[in-house]
């Protein structure tokens, strides 16, 4: 019960934190870069993948859940991943003049959204 106490505080820390930099930020309050701002995104987006990837590695000891879970443990670490990677994307998009397109950006959320619905269909027909 503890842990998942800590786990909603972190979550509730984390993106309270990040929607202020953000609106003080689009309020013209702070003059931060924007990768400045989504540290604390950052921050709990690692310590997502950092424990699925120990949850992981501590059931895989287990013969009989490797199989049964495998793709979808897979998925938990892929999906964090394009998270993080559509969050620097984004960053670099909103930093930097670069000629990259918006559709480019979103990439890695559509891809996201798709894994997302695949993911709920087979949940909801298995």
């Amino acid at each position: 019960m503890a842990a998942l106490i800590l786990r909603c505080l972190v979550t509730w820390l984390s993106l309270m934190l990040f929607m202020i930099f953000v609106l003080l930020k689009l309020d013209k309050l702070i003059t931060w870069n924007w990768f400045l701002i989504f540290i604390p995104m950052w921050i709990y987006d690692l310590i997502v993948i950092l424990y699925w990837g120990l949850k992981i590695g501590l059931r895989h000891r287990n013969t009989d859940s490797r199989e049964r879970n495998s793709a979808q443990n897979i998925w938990r670490i892929v999906s964090g991943c394009l998270k993080l990677f559509f969050e620097l994307l984004l960053c670099i998009y909103l930093q930097y003049d670069y000629n990259l397109k918006l559709f480019y950006v979103f990439i890695p959320f559509w891809s996201l959204l798709l894994g997302l619905v695949v993911e709920a269909g087979i949940l909801a027909f298995h």
